[in-house]
């Protein structure tokens, strides 16, 4: 749960919304900075990486493992170790999932690179950080 409303964040239909969370970046990162500040950023990154050495093992062992059921005995899944409100970064693996599809062929970067480095037009101006003040 999350705030006063008592959302449960990870339960939210705009959460998998990757490209408004790209549009609005930089408002998103000014007014989140404070919360990255008070959660800990450093043991979801390592422990993920060392579940993916983990799962290289596994699969080096037993080569008729694919990757991804290599990397689901590696682990427990990710927010039955990391609650997301302490734990920066912990997200669940379908989400997980879906932003590293979304990033690598959808995000604009990509687009911008299919596009032979013509720049593409914003629709709307990105939402600054006063409006949340």
């Amino acid at each position: 749960m999350y705030g006063e409303d008592g959302v449960d964040v990870l339960n939210t239909k705009y959460l998998d919304k990757f490209e408004f969370l790209e549009q609005n970046f930089n408002s998103l990162i000014t007014t989140g900075s404070d919360i990255v500040r008070r959660t800990d950023s450093e043991a979801v990154p390592a422990y993920k990486k060392a579940t993916r050495r983990h799962a290289k093992l596994l699969k080096k062992a037993d080569p008729a493992l694919s990757s991804k059921q290599a990397l689901a005995k590696a682990s427990d899944p990710l927010l039955s170790l990391f609650h997301p409100q302490k734990f920066f970064g912990a997200i669940s693996e379908r989400v997980a999932e879906g932003l590293d599809k979304y990033t690598k062929e959808e995000c604009q970067s990509v687009k911008v690179a299919s596009a032979k480095g013509h720049l593409l037009k914003r629709k709307y101006e990105p939402i600054q950080a006063e409006t949340f003040a």
